[in-house]
């Protein structure tokens, strides 16, 4: 599945382009210029204890090139510590 609501940046140093990732995670730069150009992922949406695997793509289009691309989240590994509790004594009121 993909991620909604995930900013992304294309540029090759002359034009910016910018979008927002759809309900399923997808985006699309149509009609581009052959070149060099970089695509940047931002993280500001990324859910809790998850990170780009790489937040910055370069490549190269040829006139009439298409580009797919899959950009990985990844769960943050988090070590978990399991501490013991005391034991909990209720007192009641006798009165």
């Amino acid at each position: 599945y993909g991620l909604a609501n995930i900013f992304v940046e294309l540029t090759n140093g002359l034009e910016t382009q910018r979008r927002i990732t759809d309900k399923k995670g997808y985006f699309g730069f149509e009609e581009l210029r052959p070149g060099k150009w970089t695509l940047q992922v931002y993280t500001d949406n990324l859910p809790r204890y998850h990170y780009l695997k790489e937040d910055t793509f370069e490549f190269e289009l040829k006139p009439g090139d298409k580009k797919e691309m899959l950009i990985e989240v990844l769960p943050k590994k988090r070590t978990i510590r399991i501490t013991e509790q005391g034991e909990i004594i209720l007192e009641e009121d006798k009165n």
